[in-house]
């Protein structure tokens, strides 16, 4: 993860989003993120639309077996994991 990856997770400017057809419901991503992801009707979710914490979501987003999380750049779309 470069300097500037972490400069724009501080600034607030990521979104996680959770494909649900795909996620098996393991629980890693909310043991990583717990403050951005929960678990609800036995698959994750995310619970803010724009989090800071870069280095949390990254990693869930790394753990997750089926690859059902995406971490994006708010600003440009830009896709950071998996």
């Amino acid at each position: 993860m470069s300097a500037q990856d972490a400069q724009q997770g501080e600034q607030g400017g990521l979104t996680v989003s959770v494909d649900r057809l795909r996620c098996a419901g393991t629980g890693l991503c909310v043991a990583s993120a717990p403050d951005d992801l929960a678990l609800s009707d036995g698959r994750a979710r995310p619970l803010r639309a724009r989090t800071d914490a870069l280095d949390e979501v990254v990693e869930a987003a790394e753990l997750c077996p089926m690859e059902a999380i995406t971490v994006r750049r708010a600003a440009t779309g830009e896709q950071l994991a998996p």
